[in-house]
């Protein structure tokens, strides 16, 4: 490869596309808007405020926080919204109801990502015609989306999903390690105590079975390196780098690392931002590892 580009979310976003987390957040408003406020409140436990989730690389890395959720907060909620009247009905399953409903955000923030995407259309999305875009080069899209395909015409086999599509299986979350979070932040039981309530106990064993599925957000990204080496092995071959809308997010820096490590060919950078933030780190991460040897050029779109 002579020629790559890197697409990040920024591209989709130029084009007009509803992709960022608050278009996301609207959809799940829509669909679920118990999960959204949820998740806030969650968020506010670790001074995130909405506004602070502007990347949609800020959301993934926020996810690792909820290997460290508070069971006991959330089962203590569905206890104290439970029936209290033991002739009724529901007294026997509120708890184990409401513990599902009031954890499901845990998972379902990240569930919901690929079916979200799927709906996208692509008939009315403008292509840029003063867009560099080469069709012979080779494209590391960070996006689960197929606007180069279906709006620029590149080929599938020059486009890389490092993280999938949303046509197939897709990634997302962070790289922090999950099991020795998750270990401490489950709910202990003893289940020899033959004085316990087997309703709480039913909700404990909810609550630690949804953590437990929330190691869906580990990227795994060295994996994702490793199984695709002759690929990060070929920028040893690349004399331009092309950068489209990336944010340099802490949780995808491991591939510019990588590609950092092969790149001593590169001899140019040419860079489209979003905003300041976004070039300070295009700068940190990636331009002064290779400023001696590059000429750059920068577009602010």
């Amino acid at each position: 490869m002579k020629k790559l580009y890197i697409i990040g979310n920024g591209f989709d976003i130029h084009h007009g596309m509803k992709t960022q987390y608050r278009d996301y957040k609207n959809y799940l408003k829509q669909k679920d808007s118990q999960l959204v406020e949820d998740f806030d409140e969650f968020l506010d436990c670790y001074d995130i405020s909405k506004e602070d989730i502007q990347n949609w690389s800020d959301l993934e890395a926020y996810t690792q926080n909820i290997y460290c959720v508070d069971l006991y907060q959330i089962l203590d909620r569905s206890i104290d919204c439970s029936e209290t009247d033991m002739d009724r009905a529901s007294y026997w399953h509120d708890i184990q109801y409401n513990s599902e409903e009031y954890s499901k955000w845990i998972t379902d923030i990240g569930f919901n990502v690929k079916e979200w995407i799927q709906q996208i259309e692509y008939a009315s999305i403008t292509k840029d015609s003063e867009l560099p875009i080469d069709t012979t080069a080779t494209y590391i899209n960070f996006n689960y989306t197929e606007t180069l395909q279906s709006v620029y015409g590149i080929p599938d086999n020059n486009v890389f999903h490092i993280h999938g599509k949303a046509t197939d299986e897709i990634v997302f979350g962070n790289n922090c390690f999950p099991d020795d979070k998750i270990n401490i932040s489950i709910i202990k039981t003893d289940s020899n105590n033959e004085d316990s309530d087997w309703r709480i106990d039913e909700a404990v064993n909810i609550l630690n079975s949804r953590l437990k599925e929330s190691k869906s957000y580990y990227k795994k990204s060295d994996e994702i390196i490793l199984k695709n080496r002759r690929f990060f092995e070929s920028i040893v071959e690349c004399q331009e780098l092309v950068i489209m809308g990336f944010s340099f997010g802490s949780e995808d820096l491991c591939y510019i690392h990588k590609i950092i490590e092969k790149g001593f060919n590169i001899q140019k950078l040419t860079v489209f931002y979003r905003t300041k933030e976004d070039f300070r780190r295009f700068v940190k991460h990636l331009y002064m590892p290779l400023s001696e040897q590059v000429t750059v050029e920068s577009r602010l779109w």
